[in-house]
């Protein structure tokens, strides 16, 4: 009897994973799903973890207990937390874990438990990234608390120092400056001028070989006191175009007493010139005006001054060039952004827009605007018209992922031949598998041949992608956000937006690791090949052709 017992017990068989196409309908729908929290107790580990990267993406509140016993040992799982409102306390409770600090960064609230976490690295990270929120309150001790912890985690504690303002004095910092590591000096190089340390102390900080440090340096120097006397003893000796364009944007908070050291040329000096002297003088000559892209700089910052110089630009036949001045200007000038709600691009009214959007005045105009753009209401989002029409009412985003966007779900790698020699990037379709899709297949499509990078910040990203040029463009279509934990490192490829479920073609990759991004971008790949050809790129720089297998 007991044999026949035996013998009709079956061994259960392991969970299978779930198909993806279940996690991807879940995601796209944004809304609770049950299916995907009886998966976070799935015996398989690997679903569990993909079960909790859905949920963070949903934001499933229910999803919070579950998530809270797997945060302990599962990094997603904490992430995901973290994308939950309700799961602060969770979090809270699992520090110091590392990935419980990480996901608590921007969360005003947990402030001192940050600081009670300290010297976990990722608690000093976490630090840094609340600095960005404009009212985030920090308490006297943090400033002591960053320098007991300097010495044992120098570059975490040095970047929470460059996102906080001045507080109390900071010490330790100089053992920073000096370090093996060129990110922890970059990092105290910043550091060292938001906290209010002498300008002297950073002018050796501007023959360091490694170019981010001394963007870095330069990023620091106007906060720093006597930055007039030193900006003119470094600027002489500089040389490459990243660590002076960070410098000429330094000389603008410097203000005139650098006046005379800046040259007239290139573009980037001529217009720190204009911008301290609030007059257009430099700026206007510093590259043909048949470029349209010199003509934009020049609308934005005269719209930028509220110059009259502006209007001509609001009236270029060129749509680019009036996106770049409504997009600049200043209350003055809303009466002739109001005339641009009308404009045959939509693109420019999606920019004249944003600016008025706040603007008691304009109620009226934005109304008309959006009366004229109604049929545009059942397009998808990444439509042109349908994005300015977006702008006008606020509309939540509307995703429809082309079939040919999708056609490639297994591509691995984006090769990006450039003007300056090539990119070679592995691309993550297991954490964003409609964004590696849609990127290899605008490839196949030589969607991105003859694009420029349109936008360089030294030491952050380059951006490029766009088919119109100026930021504003795109496919036609938009992706659905596809946030994972990883980290955005030096070479992370990630995708640009301008809000939620906005990312398109345009993607960035990154000169040096950006805390205040992870978890926040879509993380579609990673350099593998071309570190000299990243460093190498500046504005106008092209895609001469893109590849993908």
């Amino acid at each position: 009897m007991l044999f026949l017992l035996v013998a009709c017990v079956r061994p259960v068989a392991p969970e299978r994973a779930p198909d993806e196409q279940l996690f991807q309908a879940a995601e796209l729908s944004r809304t609770p799903n049950a299916e995907v929290r009886r998966l976070l107790s799935s015996p398989s580990a690997p679903v569990r973890t993909r079960a909790a990267l859905a949920a963070g993406r949903i934001a499933d509140p229910e999803a919070v207990p579950r998530l809270a016993l797997l945060a302990r040992e599962d990094d997603t799982a904490a992430w995901a937390l973290g994308r939950i409102e309700t799961g602060r306390d969770a979090l809270v409770a699992c520090l110091p874990r590392p990935a419980c600090a990480r996901a608590l960064g921007g969360k005003n609230a947990v402030i001192d438990a940050l600081l009670d976490a300290l010297p976990e690295p990722e608690a000093a990270f976490a630090l840094g990234v609340t600095a960005r929120n404009k009212d985030a309150k920090f308490p006297p001790r943090t400033w002591a608390a960053l320098s007991s912890a300097l010495p044992r985690i120098p570059a975490a504690a040095a970047y929470a120092l460059s996102r906080l303002p001045k507080g109390e004095p900071v010490r330790g910092l100089e053992a920073a400056l000096h370090s093996a590591d060129p990110w922890t000096r970059s990092l105290a190089a910043r550091a060292w001028g938001h906290q209010g340390l002498p300008a002297s102390g950073l002018e050796g900080a501007f023959d360091d070989p490694d170019w981010r440090v001394r963007v870095e340096a330069a990023r620091g120097l106007p906060t720093a006191p006597g930055a007039a006397e030193s900006f003119v003893k470094i600027l002489p000796r500089q040389t490459s175009e990243h660590v002076l364009t960070a410098l000429f944007e330094a000389a603008v908070q410097i203000g005139p007493a650098v006046l005379d050291a800046i040259p007239r040329t290139p573009c980037t000096a001529a217009l720190a010139r204009d911008r301290i002297r609030k007059q257009l003088i430099d700026a206007p000559s510093c590259a043909p005006r048949s470029d349209w892209r010199q003509r934009a700089r020049v609308g934005a910052l005269a719209a930028e001054l509220g110059l009259p110089e502006a209007v001509a630009a609001m009236n270029d036949p060129d749509g680019r060039v009036r996106g770049a001045a409504a997009g600049a200007a200043i209350e003055p000038l809303f009466p002739e952004v109001r005339k641009l709600l009308v404009d045959p691009d939509p693109n420019v009214i999606q920019e004249a827009a944003g600016v008025l959007a706040n603007h008691p005045g304009s109620k009226d105009a934005l109304a008309k605007a959006a009366e004229r753009l109604t049929g545009a209401r059942d397009k998808p989002t990444g439509d042109p018209e349908r994005d300015a029409l977006a702008a006008l009412l606020s509309l939540p985003p509307t995703i429809r992922v082309p079939p040919d966007a999708r056609a490639l779900p297994n591509a691995h790698t984006l090769r990006l031949r450039t003007s300056k020699g090539e990119l070679v990037i592995d691309l993550r379709p297991d954490v964003a598998p409609l964004t590696s899709s849609a990127l290899a297949a605008l490839a196949k499509k030589n969607f991105f041949n003859s694009l420029t990078f349109h936008r360089v910040v030294p030491d952050f990203v380059v951006q490029g992608g766009d088919p119109r040029g100026d930021g504003d463009g795109g496919p036609g279509w938009a992706l659905p956000d596809e946030h994972s934990p990883l980290r955005f490192l030096r070479g992370t490829l990630g995708i640009a937006t301008n809000g939620p479920e906005t990312g398109g073609s345009q993607f960035f990759l990154c000169h040096s690791p950006q805390p205040h991004l992870d978890g926040r971008y879509t993380v579609a790949g990673q350099l593998k090949a071309g570190d000299d050809v990243l460093d190498a790129l500046q504005p106008g720089d092209t895609i001469i052709e893109a590849t993908a297998e």
